[in-house]
């Protein structure tokens, strides 16, 4: 990771677990990130404290994020000062912070967090619960044990749909969909425009600012499921679109500061198992068709677009 003053990288893991209590299913996630090194010391530096508002300060530490999307959804943070963790960027990869851990084949950590803490630290971002876990990963396959608020899960790699990625940059921004059971394919969407990759040919590029793209997207809530539809057009022949939904239950906003505006809390809607399908078509003829009911997305929100 570079030391730029406004940065920062991320590892995320998503993943299945079964109760062994009463059998039902937790839909899990850990998330490692690294913001701005370079403003780094002592003290992790939370932007939403009212002193660091005042100061228009940028965030620095080390956020260590797990919870559950069901039963009910619930995120749960902790940090860390620069100077109180370490990290090994190269070969072999490892961060270790307190009890929290992370390698490039396992993971496991521990955060307890009270109702009384969760209350009296709104700079946390975060519920309140009891969350450990210890992963051995190979790929997107996970093994290992959760145990959520007195409840053990056990996570299997037949079963635990997993999904694992990095990124890094200046800004959090825009949306991404990726299917878990065909990680070849990812569609990622922001105010610039589109990117999609998976489908066949080369990956399709849709700019915003194109005269011959034209994209279209939108959002509907009913009782049960939000939907999301997008429309990607080049050339007036070409087209491609993407439509999924995903149960409310299993929808959750995560919290972030944003690493290059001071005092910046930047939400996106996250959830998992969502189903959904994509289609390619050239002069309305359809050409190729991926579907799932294994989709991760995350939305910071809809991008707004010129109309078709």
């Amino acid at each position: 990771m570079t030391c730029a003053e406004k940065s920062y990288r991320r590892w995320w893991y998503s993943f299945t677990g079964y109760c062994e209590e009463d059998g039902l299913e937790g839909n899990f996630f850990v998330e490692f990130f690294l913001c701005n090194p370079a403003l780094g010391g002592e003290k992790a530096i939370l932007a939403q404290r009212p002193d660091m508002r005042k100061r228009k300060a940028l965030p620095s530490y080390l956020m260590v994020k797990a919870g559950i999307w069901n039963r009910p959804g619930v995120q749960l943070n902790k940090f860390f000062a620069w100077k109180h963790f370490g990290l090994s960027p190269d070969s072999p990869f490892g961060i270790y912070a307190g009890n929290c851990f992370l390698s490039d084949d396992a993971t496991r950590g521990v955060i307890n967090i009270t109702q009384e803490e969760s209350e009296h630290h709104p700079e946390w971002m975060c519920g309140y619960g009891e969350f450990c876990w210890s992963l051995v990963m190979t790929g997107n396959k996970f093994k290992g044990d959760v145990l959520w608020n007195g409840k053990c899960y056990k996570v299997s790699p037949d079963t635990c749909n997993g999904w694992s990625c990095t990124d890094d940059g200046a800004s959090l921004h825009g949306s991404g969909i990726q299917f878990i059971d065909n990680p070849g394919f990812q569609l990622s969407v922001t105010n610039a425009g589109a990117h999609i990759k998976g489908l066949p040919g080369k990956a399709l590029h849709f700019r915003a600012n194109d005269p011959l793209c034209r994209i279209s997207a939108s959002r509907n809530d009913n009782k049960y499921n939000s939907e999301w539809r997008f429309e990607f057009r080049k050339l007036r022949f070409l087209k491609v679109t993407a439509e999924f939904r995903c149960k409310k239950q299993r929808i959750l906003s995560l919290s972030y500061e944003a690493p290059d505006l001071p005092s910046t809390k930047v939400l996106f809607k996250t959830g998992c198992r969502a189903k959904g399908i994509v289609r390619l078509s050239v002069f309305g003829i359809t050409l190729a068709t991926v579907s799932s009911d294994k989709i991760f997305f995350r939305s910071q929100k809809i991008p707004t677009f010129a109309a078709d």
